[in-house]
């Protein structure tokens, strides 16, 4: 028999203190970005232990002035998956360059110095030079491969920006993702681990460029010198860079401040983590069912539980989930596949069409109880089971 309630691959959870933390905010007068932009930064930079931060509208605008600050004047190409959101490719085109799509592993739906490697050694002379940086992704909130990436990177001297839009808590080797890229992109989008509604933040290594960045945020103006002490525009100030709109205001921070200083954050990042753990080590008791589980889970910020079915004809497997009131999804497609992006394919992406087709996400977050993970680890069982049995 189906469950009763539906159990949703994502849920937006909000404090009861957001109300307290917001309502001055709405009343003060004051809802652009202000003090509580500032409060919500601090705090950030304290829990990730980086104090470079800028907080943005959406982590779209954070991965776009990563690029802007990485790359340099003759960079063209930005190595990149094709596997993740295309919010994350979106940047690339948008700043005026071109995705060069790498093969990903094909059991964790991310880059890896191997495929990096391949696509690498594919390129010309010049187009290596014109390498402006690589973006990794961290799928579902996994870290595999990060370190090796970012080693490879060190060693080729090309940029590292993390996409960690989906890796909230995520660690590697004991490091969080905002202290291991030269560029680190959070979403605070509303299906994320922590929502402001939307927004997002930037983590930056080098503190040279913070001030760069926080002027690239706001038009290019930077806020110290662009008004007088009695708040009249300063018309001597220049903009010499012209930058865009892409800030955080006090209303969005207000409820991420509330959701920060929630006593129960912990517990909430906790659960997806030991959900997801509970599946791997679950699964690997069915014997004969194909289920791979993409990444090992340590470190991981396990935004959803993500597994490949090579035998399994997953878009059926999807719907059968759901007519047992359980929401699945293959979450996001090969990105390559948008002209709009105009990409560059050096080498062949044999294991990002397998991992394309092949991978599935289940629910694994602070609203899957005990029960209810029983419920979905019997169902994909049988399910897989007599899809693989017509």
């Amino acid at each position: 028999m189906p469950n009763v309630k539906q159990i949703d691959l994502y849920k937006v959870y909000m404090p009861p203190a957001v109300v307290s933390e917001l309502s001055p905010t709405l009343f003060s007068g004051y809802v652009a970005e202000g003090p509580q932009v500032k409060k919500f930064e601090n705090l950030l930079s304290k829990y990730f232990g980086n104090p470079n931060i800028i907080l943005t509208n959406s982590c779209t605008s954070a991965l776009h002035l990563s690029l802007m600050l990485s790359v340099k004047p003759h960079s063209k190409y930005i190595i990149t998956t094709p596997v993740t959101c295309v919010a994350t490719n979106v940047s690339i085109t948008n700043t005026g360059l071109t995705p060069i799509w790498a093969d990903v592993d094909v059991l964790t739906g991310m880059l890896c110095r191997d495929t990096i490697e391949k696509t690498y050694n594919k390129l010309r002379k010049h187009e290596r030079e014109q390498i402006g940086a690589i973006i990794f992704v961290c799928w579902g909130g996994n870290t595999d491969n990060l370190i090796e990436v970012a080693e490879w990177a060190s060693e080729h001297r090309i940029p590292l920006i993390v996409d960690a839009a989906q890796a909230f808590s995520a660690t590697a080797e004991g490091k969080s993702t905002a202290q291991i890229g030269d560029m680190t992109c959070l979403s605070f989008q509303a299906i994320k681990h922590l929502t402001t509604g939307d927004g997002g933040a930037l983590f930056i290594k080098d503190p040279q460029l913070l001030n760069r960045a926080a002027n690239l945020k706001w038009f290019g103006i930077s806020r110290d010198s662009f008004r007088t002490a009695t708040g009249e525009i300063n018309w001597k100030a220049d903009i010499p860079e012209i930058g865009y709109k892409f800030n955080m205001n006090d209303i969005a921070a207000s409820i991420g401040i509330a959701q920060l200083q929630d006593p129960s954050l912990q517990t909430r990042l906790n659960s997806y983590k030991l959900n997801a753990q509970w599946y791997y080590d679950k699964f690997q008791e069915s014997v004969g069912l194909d289920f791979v589980p993409a990444g090992n889970y340590k470190g991981s910020a396990a935004w959803v539980y993500t597994a490949v079915l090579p035998a399994v004809n997953v878009d059926k497997l999807i719907e059968s989930l759901k007519s047992l009131n359980i929401i699945s999804s293959r979450m996001h497609i090969r990105n390559d596949i948008y002209t709009g992006l105009r990409g560059y394919t050096p080498a062949p992406l044999y294991n990002t069409q397998i991992f394309n087709d092949k991978h599935i996400c289940i629910p694994c977050g602070w609203w899957v109880t005990e029960e209810d993970r029983d419920y979905i680890y019997n169902s994909v069982v049988a399910c897989i089971r007599d899809l693989k049995n017509k």
